[in-house]
């Protein structure tokens, strides 16, 4: 009832506020939360909520992958929106992964030719759209460079997708995509 809702709409805010202050705290500088960001952050509160999940703590990735994947594989999450690149980012650590990120496609090549604190990248998780090099020249890029590391990219633009068949290494999940296949996804291509 409107108990309930009160707990939910608490703890939804209470998750908002946290990875707020998490992008605020790595940035240094206030961020204006986009909506696609706020609507990731719910949508992670929707799936817990649907497996009886407790809505407490930071816990942003939460789900049944929790530290389920015995190996600390490598991805490297590529999107210009940093508070979307922040939560997905979370999420994946709390799916068990080593995550590196990039706000551009450039600053993740500088990043697959000298990946810090780790030998290699395992999976490039990136988005489409984005200033300058896209997230289609950065899988070319990849494909041509470092043909062992697979692409994902994710677009809300279906007409996109239909550039993805060119690129070998490259698959298109569409946005808005929902965490546990993001996650189940990721682990299939590795």
């Amino acid at each position: 009832g409107n108990e309930d809702r009160r707990h939910i709409d608490r703890a939804a805010g209470k998750q908002l506020q946290l990875a707020l202050k998490r992008a605020a705290a790595a940035r240094a500088v206030p961020v204006q939360p986009t909506l696609e960001a706020v609507a990731l952050i719910f949508a992670s509160i929707d799936r817990q909520l649907a497996v009886g999940q407790p809505l407490a703590g930071g816990n942003l990735g939460g789900g049944r992958h929790l530290l389920c994947h015995a190996g600390r594989h490598v991805v490297l999450v590529v999107d210009d929106a940093f508070l979307v690149r922040t939560v997905l980012s979370e999420i994946l650590k709390d799916a068990g992964f080593h995550v590196l990120q990039a706000e551009t496609a450039h600053d993740a090549i500088a990043i697959l030719e000298h990946p810090p604190q780790v030998d290699h990248v395992d999976l490039v998780f990136s988005d489409v759209k984005m200033p300058g090099m896209d997230g289609f020249e950065l899988a070319r890029w990849v494909n041509e460079n470092k043909a062992d590391t697979p692409v994902i990219l994710a677009s809300g633009y279906v007409g996109k997708t239909n550039m993805a068949a060119e690129l070998r290494c490259a698959e298109v999940l569409k946005k808005p995509f929902d965490f546990d296949t993001v996650i189940d996804k990721i682990r299939d291509t590795i």
